[in-house]
């Protein structure tokens, strides 16, 4: 847009004093207009960052306080599962360990105690296991090994055998889930009288929840 004062002077000719003076006011007002327009516009900038950053404080605050009371006891372990990924489940540990070397007769059952080898007693945990089980004692060897933990309490086969020549020999792997108890029990449900040797390891462990 092309500006221009009032009044304009030809070369050679006298210019009016009021004139003149019409041509200075003139300007003037119109920087004075053009800064009174700059000043709004400045105060409208400075009024819109200033509601963008309250709107931003104000989101900001309602993130910081959700209320989370009316989330499942499952919801808020799986937030927490996700704010520490080191938490999170499925993770295999190589733990090489025996747990027992023992004798065992019919009908009885031995408990172990896992704390030794997994780290937290709150979690659950998965075990990898393995039994090597023999027996010759008696002109006729047998046995049925079971396994259970605190919270896989039906007994689950992982050896049996039976022989006629006075010897038996089984071997067997189990993947099993404990709890917060972190007991291991074995159980001999064997015909005979027999008393049966066997070694329990365990091989790896992993949190399951």
């Amino acid at each position: 847009m092309t500006y221009s004062v009032p009044y304009s002077f030809v070369p050679g000719t006298k210019a009016k004093a009021d004139e003149v003076n019409a041509n200075f006011i003139d300007v003037l007002s119109k920087i004075e207009d053009t800064n009174a327009r700059i000043d709004d516009s400045n105060t409208s900038i400075d009024t819109s960052i200033s509601e963008v950053t309250d709107k931003i404080d104000e989101l900001a605050e309602q993130k910081l306080d959700l209320d989370l009371s009316n989330i499942s006891k499952t919801g808020q372990k799986l937030f927490d599962a996700k704010a520490n990924t080191s938490a999170l489940d499925g993770s295999w540990t190589i733990k090489q360990a025996t747990i027992a070397n023992k004798s065992i007769t019919k009908d009885v059952t031995q408990t172990f105690s896992l704390s030794s080898y997994l780290p937290d007693k709150t979690n659950k945990y998965e075990i990898l296991v393995s039994m090597l089980a023999t027996s010759d004692t008696g002109s006729h060897s047998c046995f049925f090994l079971y396994l259970k933990t605190d919270y896989l309490t039906t007994n689950m086969p992982i050896c049996r055998a039976s022989r006629a020549d006075g010897y038996a020999f089984s071997a067997g792997i189990a993947t099993l889930l404990t709890s917060s108890g972190r007991k291991i029990s074995v159980y001999n449900t064997t015909s005979a009288n027999d008393t049966t040797d066997y070694t329990l390891k365990l091989h790896a462990y992993r949190r399951v929840k």
